[in-house]
């Protein structure tokens, strides 16, 4: 079950990449347009679609060094993964309430609980 979470946090890095270059294609391109530096400050729609898709790759590494950690065996670093991702979910949560934040919240607990022993 922990491999599984381990790699549901892959699977969302991709889709938050992919949807990012998706769904903000225009102000992306846009931005890349005007030369990129300093462009996505300041425009509302440029910056949630930076941030949006800058925190896929996030996502990506936390899901395989988890998956890495999981393979090893390493607990220890997969408890400090674990935490960090729950510290920005959580931050995500308070922040913007009606977002995914939530889920990766529960999936970042429940590494942490499985990493410390509390669950299997």
């Amino acid at each position: 079950m922990l491999s599984l979470v381990a790699w549901i946090l892959v699977v969302l890095g991709v889709v938050h990449c992919l949807l990012g270059l998706v769904v903000f294609r225009k102000p992306i391109v846009a931005a890349l347009r005007e030369g990129i530096i300093g462009k996505f400050a300041g425009i509302p729609e440029r910056r949630l679609a930076f941030w949006f898709t800058a925190f896929g790759p996030l996502l990506l590494m936390s899901g395989h060094l988890a998956v890495t950690a999981v393979t090893d065996g390493d607990m220890a670093s997969l408890q400090i993964i674990g935490l960090y991702l729950f510290g920005v979910s959580v931050m995500g949560t308070v922040a913007l309430p009606k977002s995914p934040f939530p889920v990766t919240a529960l999936l970042s607990a429940f590494i942490v609980a499985a990493s410390m022993g509390w669950i299997s």
